[in-house]
């Protein structure tokens, strides 16, 4: 019987995301075949399979028979870790927040040979994840994305960000701008009237500035036009200012390997390389 790993992603579009990409190499250094556990939840109410035209196997439920599980075994899961049934079956339940999930073997190398075993994971995880997601790349690239994430709604006159916080963000960008010497950019909002008031002020600021925009608010099955076109722009970025605590815009990031520019809530930036790669030894 073919040995098998079952990926039972959970949280949002991007989240889940990571813990399929995770699931993809852990299937490859154990010999086992990646299946996918579709699960619903209020984060995300969707198909990855379907929504990415995934060339994965994908069953509806996790059903196994009682001969299949051994004496002790548990489908409850464990945060961010695997655990084995039998020598055959894995269940890997990845919660996917903010990181990749490594093996003891990654664990190990890192111990043996630091910053050089970290270098090695991150390529291998970038080339799982441009596999996984190599059809939303196209030729529309922008020199920069940006991605705003506020707790507001669609619609909202007393959103979250004051007009002070918009106009310092675009102090902030409009200095990116002419340093990087930006002409074109993409701007991924989850707030309608945050994202319109800052195409505004960066259109009043650089007339001859190319903007483009989209809104995907909630990550649920009937906004996937929406949350893919935001997606696929920011993946088509060759740089991103993006929200600090968001795996939205820190996965295309991560792929493309360029620095970004985090912003924080008063508007101001700071410059990292991204990283995804945190730690969560399986």
């Amino acid at each position: 019987m073919t040995k098998k790993l079952f990926i039972v992603p959970e949280n949002g579009f991007v989240n889940r995301l990571i813990s399929v990409i995770s699931g993809l190499r852990i299937a490859h250094y154990s010999d086992r075949e990646p299946i996918l556990v579709a699960k619903d939840d209020i984060s995300f109410n969707g198909r990855l399979k379907n929504l990415l035209d995934l060339q994965l196997t994908e069953v509806d439920s996790l059903h196994l028979e009682p001969n299949e599980l051994g004496s002790s075994a548990s489908l409850e899961p464990i945060g961010g870790r695997s655990f084995y049934v039998d020598s055959d079956i894995q269940i890997c339940h990845i919660s996917g927040w903010h990181h990749f999930v490594f093996t003891e073997d990654d664990y190990a190398l890192l111990q043996r040979i630091g910053e050089q075993g970290r270098l090695k994971i991150e390529s291998e995880l970038r080339g799982y994840s441009y596999k996984l997601l190599e059809k939303l790349y196209d030729d529309s690239r922008y020199d920069l994305g940006i991605h705003i994430r506020t707790n507001t709604g669609e619609r909202d006159n007393n959103f979250q960000w004051t007009i002070p916080q918009i106009s310092n963000l675009s102090n902030c960008i409009s200095e990116k701008v002419q340093i990087w010497k930006i002409k074109k950019i993409y701007i991924a909002c989850t707030s309608l009237d945050v994202r319109d008031a800052l195409v505004q002020n960066l259109s009043e600021r650089h007339p001859s500035l190319d903007i483009e925009s989209g809104y995907s608010a909630k990550t649920n099955l009937t906004d996937k036009e929406k949350l893919l076109q935001d997606f696929r722009g920011l993946l088509n970025s060759n740089k991103i200012i993006r929200h600090p605590m968001s795996t939205f815009s820190a996965l295309p990031s991560f792929i493309n390997g360029y620095l970004e520019a985090i912003y924080l809530d008063n508007g101001e930036l700071f410059e990292r390389h991204p990283s995804l790669f945190k730690g969560c030894a399986l």
